[in-house]
């Protein structure tokens, strides 16, 4: 992963499917550190994050909640701080809908931990949130496809925490919004999003198409604008 991250300019990766035994914080050869949690029988679960060396510093607190939500709050400046969370959803196919709940309850525990003064929340939660539906102010007008029920399930989760989904507010050609391709090609969907509560801390979110991230889900850019004297 690193080697094929050097060609962009990064700061922080969200991991999803990690395959490491365990729970564990390195700093790599190259400086970058890399935490991940997942379960000792390697399942296809796991999360974590790659954070590049010139942050490395200022990373106040890294953990999980659970193999498929992990957490890193990052001091900006003296006075700010960022909080990143990292999802790797239940294969919907295979849970219910309590179970479904249980894993939002989690997000929102992880979400309300350690006050900090920006939230990001993003990662793979395999749904269809698809279009925005009248009424709906947290959605942009650029979203794509058809909602499903597991993709109403995550709208009525950002309307209780009064979340953002800033994949939906840039605009940008259908090669560069969907995130997930079946094997054969003949389907795709936008299934990996991007979360906040504050709207403007978002410059843009791109689909980077060219690094290859070993699964069938490609890699979301996005740039955060972060407005605060250093």
């Amino acid at each position: 992963m690193e080697e094929e991250v050097d060609k962009l300019r990064w700061h922080i990766i969200g991991l999803s499917e990690v395959r490491r035994e365990g729970e564990d914080t390195v700093i790599l050869e190259s400086g970058n550190l890399i935490y991940h949690r997942e379960d000792d029988h390697l399942s296809q679960e796991g999360v974590g994050f790659i954070v590049h060396k010139s942050l490395v510093n200022n990373v106040v607190k890294i953990g999980s909640v659970s193999t498929r939500i992990a957490y890193l709050i990052l001091r900006i400046t003296k006075l700010y701080s960022l909080k990143v969370i990292q999802v790797y959803v239940v294969r919907t196919s295979a849970h219910n809908d309590e179970e479904v709940e249980e894993m939002y309850e989690d997000i929102s525990r992880a979400m309300h931990s350690s006050k900090t003064n920006y939230t990001v929340l993003m990662g793979d939660f395999k749904t269809k949130l698809g279009t925005r539906e009248s009424g709906e102010l947290k959605l942009g007008k650029f979203g794509v496809g058809q909602r499903n029920r597991r993709g109403q399930q995550l709208a009525d989760f950002m309307d209780k925490e009064g979340l953002f989904m800033m994949n939906s507010f840039f605009q940008k050609r259908p090669h560069r919004k969907w995130t997930w391709s079946s094997p054969d090609g003949s389907t795709k969907n936008e299934i990996e999003f991007i979360m906040t509560t504050r709207r403007q801390l978002f410059s843009d979110i791109l689909v980077i198409a060219r690094v290859k991230t070993g699964s069938d889900d490609r890699m979301v850019r996005r740039t955060l604008n972060l407005n605060v004297k250093l």
